[in-house]
């Protein structure tokens, strides 16, 4: 079933997708809090290979965050301040990450220039599934990306607002590649960023990063809304239990 959208000038074909996985109990887990990361909880237990056990799809940052994670069909790939990627051990250790087995209920067909904004507003207008966790993402190619990635920490650990200043940026145009996502709504906002929070990687696997703007030519997106959200707080002896996260 099509159903033919407009958000302002801007038209796109919204499909439902068949077999998805509307009405079922639909999970996200999360390793850490983000409000634990940006107080400068770095430790990592949880490796990588198991982290993998629950999904397919996701983002984060491992140990140190040294790099930003992204995660796409199964494989994890790491965007350094160097500006290259690279791929992590299977035995590296996550600080924080949202991974989900992504199963799409909607897709967004986008036949003509969409900023991040634009993006954003359309599907807060069309879906409004505001108090639901959604994954995302967006596979096309795009007029431009705008990333960031963490420097490597080291003991004892900066918080993060602090390391914010110092992460490089990287712009990329005219670039194919894919943008996981994921939405979090306001009563959220002890666990996790309250919105958007984009990552990227290109088709090429040269290119990652956090996602501080974008434009997509043209492409499709895929949302996927959940109803569960799993949380793994890290074990005791580490940073994480020291913080006070009131």
């Amino acid at each position: 079933m099509k159903k033919l959208l407009a958000a302002g000038v801007l038209c796109f074909s919204l499909i439902f997708i068949c077999g998805c996985s509307t009405g079922d109990n639909r999970r996200i887990t999360q390793v850490s809090t983000y409000g634990a990361l940006y107080m400068g909880a770095y430790d990592g237990k949880m490796t990588l290979r198991e982290l993998l056990r629950h999904g397919d799809t996701g983002f984060g940052v491992t140990e140190n965050i040294d790099g930003e994670m992204i995660i796409v069909a199964g494989k994890a790939y790491v965007g350094k301040e160097d500006g290259k990627v690279y791929l992590p051990d299977i035995k590296s250790r996550i600080a924080f990450a949202n991974i989900v087995d992504f199963k799409p209920d909607v897709g967004i067909n986008i036949p003509s220039e969409m900023t991040m904004q634009e993006f954003e507003n359309f599907v807060d207008n069309n879906l409004p599934k505001d108090n639901l966790f959604s994954a995302i993402v967006i596979t096309g190619m795009f007029k431009y990306v705008k990333t960031k990635s963490y420097p490597p920490q080291r003991k004892p650990y900066k918080p993060l607002k602090e390391i914010i200043a110092t992460q490089p940026e990287f712009d990329y145009r005219y670039i194919a590649g894919t943008i996981v996502a994921f939405k979090f709504p306001p009563y959220l906002k002890k666990l996790q960023k309250a919105g958007y929070h984009f990552h990227f990687l290109s088709k090429d696997r040269k290119s990652a990063g956090h996602v501080l703007d974008f434009t997509v030519l043209s492409g499709i997106a895929k949302i996927d809304f959940c109803n569960e959200l799993l949380l793994i707080a890290p074990p005791g002896g580490t940073v994480f239990n020291k913080l006070n996260l009131e």
